[in-house]
This record gives structure tokens, C-alpha cells and sequence, in this order.
């Protein structure tokens, strides 16, 4: 026989607030109904939708604001901006286990001396790799499952359908993903973890023409995929240049293609 815990009230109204948060509820006076971002979803389409649906909800239900990170953290914005962070970080290089990557978050965030809340802590990590994991933002090491690769490729493949164009200079594809999905490079919301940084931290969330590595990564999969396909144009202008930062080299690109999703 199985036992069968009642949920408490507690839980229901925080699942209720997170479904809000994310876009997928609406409330009615004292009822919820589903939100307009689920319209047209096909009940077999949910499992393959509802990730980019989520985030999308998460990341476009406010207003992002110049201001600094630890301002803008209510109703779900320590989640977005702690996955900015994130997504910001040196799959390549950094050392990803849980301890590193806290300490990694110390050591960049420039929190005011009186600060002693954090969007990335012991408690909040675990929560944090789950929806990164959930949303297409970052995976677990296939060799060791103790390390969290910062990894947005199932995120960006998801948007490709959404771009303007299926050819785009290289900078005109980062300008559209980031508008796409904030948390990329240059996005809004990656501009607000830039603003909070301590100086000389993570030099391609300043540097215009460097690629992040995650980004870089993602687009690197992508290619080998022959889902994208990155290019230099001999004659191209140095505006539309980008450089990819990969594992052990940098590389030059000037247009991207999309082939398919």
C-alpha cells in the first residue's frame, strides 16, 4: 500500500505564483484559467513546447531596467538573472561543480557590503541547474554528472524559426537572438549582470566583438549539427565580424546561416 501525503495550501499557492510568474496562468478574481501563451498548443506538442513557452514567460513578464541585479529580483527575477549569470560563465575552462561555481558567483558579483542575500547560495543551486536543465539553458556532463555545462543550444535551436532572416550578418544573429531570448549576450537581461559585476570580470559581457563561450558553444554544436552554418566573408566590414570563443582557439565569423531546426 502506498501512502499519499495531502498538499498543503502552502504549495499550491506557491505553485500557483510560479505558473504566474512564468506566463502560463492568468488570475481571475479568486480562480486561475490558463494564460494566451498556451493557446493553440496541442496537448502532444506540450513536452516539446512548453520549455521555451516557460522561459519566455519567465524572461518577457517584466520590465528590465538599468538598474542593478539585486533590485530586480522579485516575482521570479532572481531566477532569470541567476541563469543570466550562468550563461555567462566559461563552459571551456571554469571548474562546474556546485562549490566552484558558488564561489565563481562571489568572486564576480559585486553585492554592496551590507548584501548578504545572493541569487546563486548552496540552497538555491540545485533548483537553479534544474530549470536551466528545463528551459534548454545548460545539461550535465555526460562523463560526470557532478558538473553543469553552461550550454543554451537547445534554447537558441528553439528561436532559429523566429528570425527575420535566414541569412544575417554575424552581429545582426546576436542582436536578433538576444532579442529573442534575453539571457543570451547583450540581452537585457545579461546587461543587468554586466552593470553588477566587479570590474574586469568576464571580459566578453563588455567586449563587442567577442562571442560569449556558451554562446560560442551553443553555435559550435549547432554547426556540427547542420543546423547553422558560420562563415567568413573575405571582403566582410569589420562591424558584421564576431569572434567565437571555442576550446583552445578563437575564430572568426561574419554571417550566419540557418539550415533547419
Amino acid at each position: 500500500e502506498v501512502g499519499i501525503e495531502p498538499i498543503g495550501e502552502d504549495v499550491v499557492g506557491w505553485t500557483i505564483d510560479a505558473a504566474e510568474w512564468f506566463g502560463l496562468v492568468e488570475r481571475d478574481g479568486d480562480s486561475v484559467k490558463p494564460s494566451r501563451s498556451l493557446d493553440g498548443v496541442e496537448p502532444h506538442e506540450l513536452s516539446k513546447r512548453l520549455p521555451t513557452i516557460t522561459w519566455k514567460g519567465l524572461l518577457f513578464g517584466r520590465r528590465w531596467d538599468d538598474g542593478d541585479a539585486w533590485d530586480q529580483r522579485g516575482r521570479g527575477g532572481d531566477l532569470a538573472l541567476a541563469l543570466g549569470w550562468f550563461l555567462a560563465q566559461n563552459p571551456w575552462s571554469d571548474k562546474l561543480d556546485g562549490d566552484s561555481l558558488q564561489l565563481a558567483h562571489e568572486r564576480q558579483m559585486n553585492y554592496p557590503p551590507d548584501m548578504t542575500d545572493r541569487l546563486i547560495n548552496p540552497t538555491k543551486m540545485s533548483p537553479i541547474i534544474r530549470w536551466a536543465h528545463f528551459f534548454g539553458f545548460g545539461r550535465r556532463d555526460p562523463v560526470n554528472e557532478g558538473l553543469f555545462v553552461p550550454d543554451p543550444t537547445s534554447a537558441i535551436r528553439s528561436i532559429l524559426g523566429e528570425l527575420p532572416e535566414s541569412e544575417n550578418p554575424a552581429n545582426k544573429f546576436l542582436t536578433e537572438i538576444a532579442k529573442l531570448c534575453p539571457v543570451l549576450d547583450k540581452g537585457a537581461v545579461r546587461k543587468v549582470i554586466s552593470k553588477s559585476l566587479h570590474d574586469g570580470m568576464l571580459s566578453w559581457e563588455t567586449e563587442k566583438g567577442e562571442i560569449s563561450p556558451t554562446t560560442s558553444l551553443a553555435l559550435h554544436r549547432l554547426e556540427a549539427a547542420d543546423v547553422i552554418k558560420c562563415e567568413t566573408v573575405p571582403d566582410a566590414p569589420p562591424s558584421q565580424k564576431r569572434t567565437l570563443t571555442l576550446k583552445g582557439e578563437n575564430r572568426s565569423i561574419s554571417v550566419v546561416k540557418v539550415l533547419g531546426q
